[in-house]
């Protein structure tokens, strides 16, 4: 598989045994001895094909006295597919590098001492790493904090789940156990890095896991109003909007405190996700089985309602998608559109089974997941498709929804894996597929995340009783989110704002 890799190997023994052809040159630093170790180090020991990684090396003398500067030579032992500048340690993998291990070492020139580090190259779609978290969400995906820092919720139960607060390399930072949430919910963070979980109670917690503050009251009705879907917006202003069953409240971020109260449904039929338009000054709300209503964000003054086509279906989980001035609200059977004022546009061909929120291409495109074979629709006009790629099953129509990432790639979370595809102008094809064929398939409920680096984010789930194997995914990728969509992922945004930003 490697080329060249006697001779390279050959090189390599010579130089550790400390024949470079370089003369010796002193190290500078008065009092110090020659370098007699060094250690090669990077910020990271893998990197995707195509990228680059700077490489460093620290050193001592024969006394363990650390030197403040060495001059080293580096080398790479398969130059072909990972180069290395000599002087500067600058690694590029070379984009048609295999998925493998790379030697590369620095040589002091002063003494001919050397350290080796192995780097190891990745190929997109490649699982970057994988974190048990037990029952996870069956509604929603990942949020990502400023920091890259992953939230999830895990361990789920009727009344029950964990927090998860996830580095970058997939170690658990932290975690909370969250009373009256459960597997429907899902966090959203804030500007600042804070999270929000809205369950029957909400929760706010600092970056650091400290509790921010929580609303543990609510009054007790019947039929009880438990966690199952209660959602949330998070408006740039810093107001959390929360939909909770039979309540809808606006609720300042920072603190808490009940900025206004909207009125209360009697099918406790506020489930579905908010979304938060551009300015922040509208709250598009929907009451599933019931209408679309568009409240003012300052205070609890109805702008407008659009009757759902269908009264009575159910919608969960997934929101209004805002892409200018259009609304595309999934409504049980089909997606139904609206503009900004209230006005009824029309309605998508019903299947049955629901939709996945919609996410929305640079041209006006927009693109639904079904959780039947039907599969794949992509729509400009909401009366009709203008394709549809059958597979690609969810695993319900309330996991959330697709995420598109620049280069028209878009992720899909489906019942036979997790896809990554390329948009055409008459359906997909596909990038990459993990389990790789021929391995068994593998059911991802997750929203798919892209991170800030690229890297894309999902997880498995189970809604049945007995042992589960969710995990938390991280794939390794390169993809940025589509920068020119109005609405790229599942409630719009890494954070999982809901809010609009174009």
């Amino acid at each position: 598989m490697l080329r060249d890799g006697s001779l390279a190997l050959s090189c390599l023994v010579v130089l550790l045994a400390g024949c470079t052809g370089e003369e010796p040159t002193p190290p500078g630093q008065p009092g110090l001895g020659p370098p007699a170790r060094l250690e090669v180090f990077a910020t990271d020991s893998a990197l995707l094909a195509g990228h680059g990684l700077q490489l460093q090396v620290a050193a001592w003398d024969s006394m363990g006295r650390r030197l403040a500067h060495v001059e080293v030579i580096w080398h790479s032992l398969y130059p072909d597919w990972v180069t290395v500048d000599s002087l500067r340690g600058m690694l590029q993998a070379a984009p048609d590098a295999p998925s493998s291990q790379f030697p590369v070492w620095a040589v002091a020139r002063a003494t001919s001492v050397a350290d080796t580090l192995d780097v190891k190259v990745a190929r997109p779609g490649e699982v970057k790493w994988r974190l048990p978290i037990g029952t996870a969400a069956l509604v929603g995906g990942p949020a990502e904090g400023p920091d890259g820092t992953i939230y999830v919720l895990g361990d789920g139960h009727i009344i029950e789940a964990t927090l998860y607060a996830v580095s970058p390399r997939g170690t658990i930072r932290w975690t909370r156990h969250l009373d009256q949430v459960g597997k429907w919910n899902y966090p959203i963070v804030g500007p600042d890095g804070s999270i929000y979980v809205v369950g029957q109670y909400v929760w706010a917690f600092d970056p650091d896991g400290t509790l921010r503050w929580s609303m543990q009251t609510r009054p007790t009705v019947f039929p009880p109003n438990l966690p199952d879907n209660h959602a949330a917006a998070l408006g740039a202003d810093g107001t959390l909007y929360a939909a909770m069953g039979y309540d809808l409240f606006a609720l300042r971020a920072s603190d808490g405190d009940t900025l206004w109260v909207g009125p209360r449904a009697p099918d406790a039929g506020w489930l579905v996700p908010p979304t938060v338009s551009v300015d922040g000054r509208t709250v598009y709300v929907k009451n599933t089985g019931t209408a679309t209503f568009a409240f003012d964000g300052r205070a609890e003054v109805l702008r407008w309602s659009v009757p759902d086509p269908w009264p009575g279906s159910l919608a969960v989980g997934v929101g209004p998608t805002l892409a200018g001035s259009r609304l595309l609200v999934p409504a049980g059977g089909a997606i139904q559109e609206m503009d900004t004022s209230g006005q009824a546009v029309g309605v998508a061909p019903e299947y049955g089974g629901g939709h996945s929120e919609p996410v929305v291409g640079p041209d006006g495109t927009f693109y639904v997941v079904h959780p039947q074979n039907i599969g794949i629709d992509a729509f400009q006009s909401i009366s009709a498709p203008i394709w549809r790629q059958p597979g690609f099953r969810s695993w319900k129509p309330y996991y959330g929804g697709p995420a598109l990432a620049s280069g028209g790639v878009l992720y899909v979370a489906a019942l036979d894996g997790f896809h990554a595809l390329q948009l055409g102008s008459t359906g997909v094809t596909i990038r990459w597929r993990f389990p790789r064929p021929p391995g068994n398939n593998i059911a991802f409920a997750g929203a798919p995340l892209i991170g800030q680096d690229g890297t894309v984010y999902s997880f498995t789930a189970c809604d049945a009783p007995g042992p589960c194997n969710g995990e938390l995914f991280a794939f390794w990728e390169d993809k940025p989110v589509e920068p020119n969509s109005p609405w790229p992922m599942w409630r719009h945004d890494a954070r999982r704002s809901g809010q609009a930003h174009r």
